[in-house]
């Protein structure tokens, strides 16, 4: 990626990743020396952090690489040897590292599995959150992180209920949440969360609500047709 007058560029995915000079080609910096494979690898928005699940040659040790392009240093972030196969991303600022495993939010057969937030500016595990599955993932804000928190059959029927919940890593709480869902999306722009939940037995009737990520807040909520979207 580049972001100046220089480019961080890799040929393997097995490091050193290198920061040349976009113009002489000159080796400006060269992280990642002693490592054997790169996974997940991804890039920040701004492209300033650079992150990877990364093992060492010998395999004795995993961890996340977290380099800061800009200010040519890496962090080392151990990982447990046992953990699964990393997705990463950041948030719309840079900020905050989320890793995580894919799922599929709409499966109810699924597990919940924890994600994990860090500070980039240090790489300090802010926390963890068991989850379903993540929303709209690509644009979420540092403080606002929804994701599916509870989902489950119920009554025998095949309308999957799910509880969505916005949470703030940086302060270890629940903003806010929706409970009995039967379907959630997020817009494009990643500024709102549209749910719909079905009136009590299930009528011809539902109800839509949308959620205002900005401003922590609902912005509107609507009867429907069952029929409409």
């Amino acid at each position: 990626g580049r972001a100046g007058p220089w480019e961080a560029t890799f040929f393997e995915p097995s490091g050193p990743l290198q920061i040349r000079d976009a113009l002489s080609g000159e080796v400006l910096a060269s992280f990642l020396d002693n490592r054997t494979t790169l996974q997940s690898i991804t890039f920040s928005p701004d492209k300033r952090f650079f992150a990877a699940d990364t093992r060492t040659k010998d395999k004795a040790r995993r961890s996340i690489a977290l380099v800061d392009l800009i200010a040519k240093k890496a962090l080392d972030i151990p990982l447990p040897d046992s953990a699964e196969e990393s997705q990463f991303v950041f948030s719309r600022n840079g900020k905050l590292l989320l890793r995580f495993r894919m799922t599929n939010p709409l499966d109810p057969e699924k597990s919940p599995s924890p994600f994990f937030t860090y500070d980039t500016s240090d790489g300090r595990l802010l926390g963890e959150r068991n989850s379903y599955g993540l929303l709209n993932e690509r644009k979420f804000d540092d403080e606002a992180v929804p994701h599916i928190s509870w989902t489950d059959k119920g009554g025998g029927d095949d309308t999957a209920k799910r509880s969505l919940e916005i949470w703030n890593p940086h302060q270890s709480r629940v903003m806010g949440s929706l409970k009995e869902l039967s379907s959630i999306s997020a817009t494009a722009d990643g500024r709102f969360l549209v749910g719909k939940r079905m009136n009590p037995g299930g009528k011809s009737t539902a109800r839509w609500i949308i959620w205002n990520l900005e401003k922590q807040q609902i912005d509107g909520e609507f009867d429907a047709s069952e029929n409409a979207g």
